[in-house]
């Protein structure tokens, strides 16, 4: 390709550093039980909601971070002023250049009410390996998405700030992390065990890996080592988590402490947030393709707006994005 676009695997994170918190929908929110309304363009944040944010030097008394699904910076940041984003000459090979020659082909915006483009383009590692097309002394030349099969023009489809208005708000008016890759090259259960225990060792895949497993010594083990409290709210009914590897990167006696995401409101509320929260959405708003990118967007929106309203003094919240193999869509 004419330009290299960056090596981007985004799983998208939003840490919100807060003095003394609370969170649940509250101050005009409705909690809710299944996904939210889609925010049509419109951002749920707002100056005059956030406005409570802003100055305070109250040291940081819990961490949130809310991990969305599948998609690179470049996918939605690539065009953000002042980052390393998508270079205005990026070209790829054509999908149609199989037997016959076509010209390259350049990134394409989503079209309005497209939500998402595909099921997703194959993250597996070995697929990934191929489409990302390593050359002894030259490195990944991520020049061969568009054409794996499965993977197409849906590899660099850009979304514009209209699909993702309150992580758009959030990057502008506090901060967004580029160029921070994680060096991970496979699906899901291996980037999100790296993000949590440093490591995925070495097991590139989805299921559990058979056999005993190696401790994890996650970021859940050292907050219990230090008295720190924590918990896992994952918007899905506990009884789907039941034998995964959430399990084994707990402490032992811990399992109360991987809840639903229904909780995490009601701890807000109750102004018991533990020191760390670690939030995952439900299915219809995870962004994962081919969810639509709005209705995690507007879920976003609804847990920061709720937090800003919740404590009043709770310092700026960072909007961060973790990154590595794919140059648009992610794992």
């Amino acid at each position: 390709m004419s330009s290299t676009l960056q090596s981007r695997r985004r799983r998208v994170s939003v840490p919100l550093a807060l003095a003394a918190s609370a969170v649940a929908v509250f101050a005009g929110l409705v909690p809710r039980s299944g996904p939210p309304a889609r925010a049509s363009g419109a951002a749920i944040l707002t100056d005059a909601r956030l406005g409570g944010l802003e100055g305070g030097n109250s040291p940081i008394k819990h961490v949130i971070e809310i991990m969305v699904e599948n998609h690179t910076f470049d996918n939605l940041f690539g065009n953000f002023p002042r980052t390393n984003g998508i270079p205005a000459d990026a070209s790829m090979l054509s999908p149609n250049a199989y037997y016959d020659s076509a010209p390259n082909v350049h990134p394409i915006w989503a079209t309005p009410n497209e939500g998402d483009v595909q099921g997703a383009i194959n993250n597996s590692a070995g697929g990934e390996q191929m489409a990302m097309d390593f050359q002894p002394g030259q490195g990944y030349q991520m020049d061969h998405y568009t054409v794996f099969p499965q993977d197409g023009m849906s590899a660099i489809t850009e979304f514009g700030p209209q699909f993702d208005p309150n992580e758009q708000y959030l990057a502008t008016n506090y901060e967004l992390a580029d160029n921070n890759f994680q060096p991970i090259i496979a699906p899901t259960q291996p980037n999100v065990m790296t993000a949590l225990n440093g490591t995925d060792h070495g097991w590139v895949y989805n299921n559990l890996e058979p056999g005993a497993t190696q401790p994890w010594n996650s970021i859940f083990d050292e907050l219990t080592a230090h008295d720190r409290t924590w918990k896992i709210y994952y918007a899905l009914p506990p009884s789907v988590l039941t034998g995964t590897i959430w399990n084994q990167i707990i402490p032992s006696g811990s399992s109360q402490d991987l809840t639903t995401g229904s909780q995490f409101l009601a701890d807000l509320s109750a102004g018991n947030l533990p020191d760390f929260s670690f939030v995952r959405p439900g299915v219809g708003y995870s962004t994962e393709p081919p969810e639509d990118i709005g209705q995690g967007d507007a879920w976003i929106g609804q847990l920061v707006n709720a937090v800003a309203q919740s404590w009043p003094s709770t310092p700026p919240p960072p909007a961060s994005t973790r990154s590595g193999p794919s140059p648009f869509h992610s794992t």
